[in-house]
């Protein structure tokens, strides 16, 4: 008998929007066996391809068994929908006023709900109390803490769309290599279209500015965890360093639009991605933060 084949490709607008978690969600689908969706260029940007690939817990050889405080985020929910509560959290948060933090939380909680039974539901508030309360109280980079930081120094979700007319994805893949990154499976072909996201917070100290991105992967219960080797695996997984790119045009771009007598070397810092539920000021690794 004959049968009609089963197309197993997308097929693309010649002009379109993308994102970091279009580009990339290739590199997801194949390592979670997802079949692909025409939507893709759709897909939220919080977390999206922690949700589809997920996180294996890094084991330190000999390192026993932790059980985390009721009130941990350690404990927290895993998955998407936990890391859109958790992001709704810190847009919501006063790092300045802790009095509110409760509040913040209930907010998120009502905003982005997270499936949990009764037991620990109840908990989930005291749980992302605690969160903010170590965030905003670790020394980030020299001299600087969430808790001292002025609210006017601070932008939170900030939207962009660049253009992109004829990008090469198999050139920016090598070129990404070429220059130290590890490698990402992008998917083949030409961009034709615009680039678009959202940047989880911008914040300014001492004249320079900083991209700071929420991650709520969960990578174990040990300081060890959150330590330089185990973010160098999270952070190449999920090719978080080609976003963290994508950040910093978008962020060049506006600065650079807005700030009279900008410079790049001069007012750009870098970007934190903080992999909250390891950021704690008593989890540092060589004097840096988890």
């Amino acid at each position: 008998t004959l049968a009609a084949r089963h197309a197993t490709r997308v097929l693309r607008d010649a002009w379109r929007m993308a994102s970091f978690s279009s580009l990339t969600a290739s590199m997801a689908r194949e390592e979670a066996g997802v079949a692909a969706v025409p939507d893709d260029d759709l897909r939220p940007d919080h977390d999206a391809l922690a949700a589809l690939v997920p996180d294996g817990d890094f084991i330190v050889a000999d390192t026993p068994a932790v059980v985390p405080p009721d009130d941990d985020i350690l404990v927290f929910p895993r998955g998407a929908a936990a890391g859109e509560c958790l992001h709704r959290l810190f847009e919501l948060s006063r790092f300045t006023q802790p009095d509110t933090w409760r509040e913040a939380a209930l907010g998120a909680l009502h905003d982005r709900p997270v499936e949990a039974e009764p037991e620990l539901a109840a908990r989930l508030p005291a749980m992302m109390v605690r969160l903010g309360d170590d965030v905003v109280h670790t020394e980030l980079v020299p001299g600087m803490r969430l808790a001292d930081l002025d609210p006017a120094k601070r932008l939170d979700e900030m939207g962009f769309l660049f253009p992109a007319p004829s990008l090469d994805l198999g050139a920016l893949r090598r070129l990404l290599v070429a220059h130290g990154y590890p490698d990402v499976a992008l998917e083949a072909g030409t961009l034709a279209g615009f680039i678009k996201g959202f940047i989880d917070m911008i914040v300014e100290h001492d004249g320079r500015f900083w991209i700071v991105d929420w991650k709520s992967n969960h990578l174990g219960n040990t300081p060890d965890a959150y330590g330089p080797r185990a973010l160098d695996v999270a952070m190449a997984d999920h090719a978080y360093h080609l976003q963290a790119l994508l950040y910093t045009v978008a962020l060049h771009r506006y600065l650079r639009g807005r700030l009279p007598g900008y410079d790049y070397d001069t007012h750009v810092a870098g970007y934190l991605y903080l992999f909250v539920r390891g950021v704690r000021p008593g989890w540092r690794s060589g004097g840096e933060p988890a």
